[in-house]
């Protein structure tokens, strides 16, 4: 087969591809709704947890409502856009580095139905439920120079043609034949 299918990206991709019962779905998860198993959260704190007493704030907007707890989480596959947003000073276009640590997450447990994206314009990003962000395995918290070239590295073992991709779908579902 050529690749290590048990090693980290494609592991959590596989995991994810036993939810999908056809190809042609899984092609579309992975292509249109950028699922590749894994997720990037930017934060200040470089000992991140996950905290279901602290909810997601939406950055686009300017909105005085005081928003309820509820646990929900943002992340995101694009770390590049969510690097660009969070760190570069919109008055100056100067980087300004508030968000210095990159949380590495495993999403392979939840259902890709809850993986969609949501819309607001600052690159691919997802929305949780608590539900759903409990499941998240916290794999790493890095520095920003560090997790951009994990990143890249990430990038570049995922397959790269619809090809590779099907075999790799294929790979998943004989893994539970019975027999």
């Amino acid at each position: 087969m050529g690749s290590n299918y048990n090693k980290f990206p494609l592991n959590t991709l596989v995991k994810g591809a036993l939810k999908f019962d056809n190809f042609d779905d899984f092609a579309y998860f992975y292509n249109i709704e950028i699922y590749h198993g894994y997720y990037w959260h930017l934060s200040d704190n470089s000992n991140f947890k996950y905290s279901e007493d602290i909810s997601s704030r939406d950055m686009s907007s300017f909105t005085t409502q005081k928003l309820k707890n509820d646990g929900s989480f943002m992340m995101t596959s694009h770390l590049e856009y969510w690097d660009d947003y969070y760190n570069i000073n919109p008055q100056t276009e100067k980087r300004d580095i508030k968000r210095k640590f990159f949380v590495l997450l495993d999403a392979s447990d939840i259902d890709p139905i809850n993986l969609q994206q949501v819309s607001r314009g600052f690159g691919n990003e997802v929305s949780l439920y608590k539900k759903d962000a409990i499941k998240l395995k916290i794999l790493g918290v890095y520095k920003r120079n560090y997790a951009k070239q994990l990143d890249r590295k990430f990038h570049n073992i995922l397959p790269q043609s619809k090809e590779k991709l099907q075999v790799l779908w294929e790979y998943a579902h004989h893994l539970n034949l019975p027999g």
